[in-house]
């Protein structure tokens, strides 16, 4: 992520959260409600929402999952199940009231830096065919992604990129002077014909 759209994601994020944009009740969105450190290099995202589509329950969600983000598992409401395909969790069951509060937890590896902000578009499927698409990256929008800012204890920072090439060079310089050491001391060591 660029670093300006990383400080406009940020920003738009932190404005959000101090409640300086109006926005729907957070009861009216799939909403990310909480992330803890799971052990381990581990985070768990919980999800949660309290309505249906339009009055109807919701028979489904299906999250996206973010660049930097590896599913690890998954925790959801009794009678549902989940499936990972790739970078797509999709959760179903029997139909969750509008109205009922329920929460769905993936557990992943997560990297990145602190303040990267982490969306997670989420489709919304309810009975009778209607359904929210949750992915605008605008908090403030009608439909926004769920979302978390990460933190030291929510991330892990990804691994230095210049290290592993200084390794593969350092080994490669080494064996060329290996070989070159080995044929001068092989050149000196023959006896000289006179």
């Amino acid at each position: 992520m660029t670093r300006s759209i990383r400080r406009g994601a940020t920003v738009a994020a932190i404005v959000a959260i101090s409640g300086s944009v109006a926005a729907a009740p957070a009861a009216a969105h799939v909403l990310v409600d909480r992330v803890e450190p799971a052990g381990g290099s581990e985070t768990s995202v919980v999800l949660a929402f309290e309505h249906g589509c339009e009055g109807d329950p919701t028979v489904e969600l299906e999250l996206t999952v973010p660049p930097g983000v590896e599913a690890r598992a998954t925790e959801e409401p009794d009678g549902w199940r989940a499936h990972i395909h790739g970078d797509v969790i999709s959760w179903t069951g029997p139909p969750i009231a509008d109205g009922d509060r329920a929460e769905f937890v993936l557990t992943a590896h997560i990297t990145g830096q602190p303040g990267d902000v982490f969306l997670f578009p989420t489709h919304q499927r309810c009975e009778g065919g209607s359904s929210y698409h949750w992915a605008e990256a605008d908090p403030s929008a009608p439909e926004p992604a769920p979302s978390f800012i990460g933190t030291s204890a929510t991330v892990t920072p990804p691994p230095a990129a210049g290290n592993a090439g200084a390794s593969r060079s350092q080994a490669v310089t080494a064996a060329i002077v290996l070989a070159v050491a080995t044929a001068a001391i092989g050149a000196c060591a023959r006896p000289v014909r006179r």
